[in-house]
Formats: structure tokens, C-alpha cells, sequence
């Protein structure tokens, strides 16, 4: 593990305790389609090519419940390879996604040992590294991240900001950061070196610090 010290704090606005984000029933655009899950039939994503004009509507065969109470919320991840669906760890495979044709498609998870108090946001399938967001506090919506292999219960990085198993009590003030309206704005870098949990700063004083 990599432990950092040094750090400053920044502001960034956030939505309020609803955990409703601005992001609910986004769009994502891949290549020349536009992709959001259905608002009106539970458990389908719409897919519309708009080089071709066609519209398809492809059922999530292994859709879960708590799915239905992520308000529509997805992201493609950084490497283009996943979108992934809020609340959670589940995601589509991007390549399925754009050839479903109305046809059913599989929901995956990333390999992690507690998805269910933490949300993954961006993924680097390449190097099989995740980064996610524990929820710290509901009324202030504050969080910490974890950055960790597929399968592996450590974090890569410690010191504030991060999550820990070890840490029993968190100072809110201190230890965790807001989330903008932008839930998925963290990002990993394409070779896997470094991750802005919260915002696109890698300085050396950014907090959290974003180098693994």
C-alpha cells in the first residue's frame, strides 16, 4: 500500500442528502449511439444509433432490484470497455450493449468483496483495477474511496480520503470528501498509475492524492 500525508481540502457543490443526482436517467454517448436505460419499462436499455435512425430496446436479463433504485444512473467507464449502472458494482459489457438489437443482454459485476456499501464508478478492465465510493454520511453526502484489484478486499492507497476496514470511526471533517452532482466525475488513467477519486487533479497536494 502507498500511504500519502500531505493534502489540501477544495470545495465542490453537491446535491443535498436526496442522493438524487442531476446524472438520474442520463444518456452516454458511444461512438454514434445513445445509450440510457428505459424510464418506463424497469430493467431495459435503450439504444439509438442516430447514424441509421434505428432505436433498440434490450432487455437486462439478470436485472436486480436494487438496480430500480438507482434513478437511471450510468457511466461509461474510462476505458470504454463497461457501463456501469448505479447503485453498485453491476455493469454491461459496452460491445454487447451496442449490438443487442433488441435482444436480452447480461448484467456482470466486478469482482469485489462488499458491493453492498459502496458504489463503483470508474473501472480499468485492462489492468483489472476499480475505484469506488463508500458513503461516509447521508445527510452531508460524503464519502471515501477505495482503489483495489478485481477479487482483492485491500486498498491500494491509504491516508485521508480513503477508505479503510481497519478505521472503525471516520472524522467527517478530516477524513471524507463531497461528491459533485457528477457522481461518476473520479476517473483511473489508462495505464493505471494514477486515479482522481473526486475531481481531475493529480497534484501533489490534491485531496485525496490521486497517485497509486
Amino acid at each position: 500500500m502507498i500511504k500519502f500525508n500531505n493534502y489540501i481540502v477544495f470545495t465542490i457543490l453537491i446535491s443535498g442528502a436526496s442522493m438524487v443526482f442531476a446524472g438520474s436517467y442520463n444518456s452516454v454517448k458511444i461512438n454514434d449511439h445513445i445509450v440510457k436505460l428505459s424510464n418506463d419499462k424497469i430493467g431495459y436499455i435503450t439504444v439509438d444509433d442516430m447514424a441509421s435512425g434505428k432505436v433498440s430496446r434490450c432487455k437486462i436479463s439478470n436485472w436486480s432490484k436494487r438496480l430500480s433504485k438507482g434513478a437511471g444512473m450510468i457511466s461509461l467507464t474510462s476505458d470504454e470497455i463497461g457501463l456501469l449502472l448505479y447503485p453498485g458494482k453491476n455493469y454491461l459489457k459496452t460491445s454487447e450493449v451496442l449490438h443487442c438489437d433488441s435482444n436480452p443482454i447480461n448484467l456482470y459485476s466486478i469482482p469485489d468483496f462488499d458491493g453492498n456499501i459502496d458504489s463503483v464508478i470508474d473501472v480499468n478492465f485492462e489492468k483489472k483495477i476499480y475505484l469506488s465510493l463508500y458513503l461516509i454520511d447521508v445527510d452531508s453526502s460524503i464519502y471515501q474511496a477505495k482503489v483495489a484489484y478485481f477479487g482483492d478486499k485491500n486498498n491500494l492507497l491509504t491516508g485521508k480520503g480513503f477508505w479503510s476496514d481497519v478505521v472503525k470511526k471516520v472524522n467527517a471533517t478530516n477524513d471524507a470528501f463531497p461528491v459533485s452532482d457528477d457522481f461518476y466525475i473520479g476517473k483511473i488513467s489508462a495505464n493505471g498509475m494514477y486515479v482522481a477519486p473526486n475531481d481531475l487533479d493529480c497534484s501533489v497536494n490534491s485531496f485525496p492524492v490521486c497517485g497509486i
